[in-house]
């Protein structure tokens, strides 16, 4: 799936976020990443229903897969976006890349 994707599912259907593939520029001064992906339900930003991973890679300019996504989520009628903040250190700095999405549309 990429970035953006309309899913068509049904309820009590189980979504699991196994391997995501991130790049890093190769005139990006980064020293840390971290991943963690959120299930907003019906357009409501919460942040309670997060995936987090325990992956580690090193920090280069290459693409990495980022997987180790320690839950799923079990999906209710509706629809529901799914955000994946990237956030990446540069030095102390901290940025927020939360341009990866995808939309879960979930039926009966």
């Amino acid at each position: 799936m990429k970035n953006g994707d309309r899913i068509p599912l049904k309820a009590k259907d189980t979504l699991r976020l196994s391997n995501l593939s991130y790049c890093i520029p190769s005139q990006a001064l980064v020293n840390r990443v971290e991943v963690k992906a959120y299930l907003f339900k019906n357009g409501v930003e919460s942040y309670e229903n997060g995936l987090f991973t325990s992956s580690n890679f090193p920090i280069n300019a290459n693409c990495h897969n980022i997987g180790n996504f320690q839950k799923s989520w079990k999906l209710e009628p509706g629809q529901h976006r799914v955000n994946i903040p990237i956030v990446k250190y540069v030095g102390s700095n901290r940025i927020v890349d939360n341009t990866f999405y995808f939309i879960l549309d979930v039926g009966q």
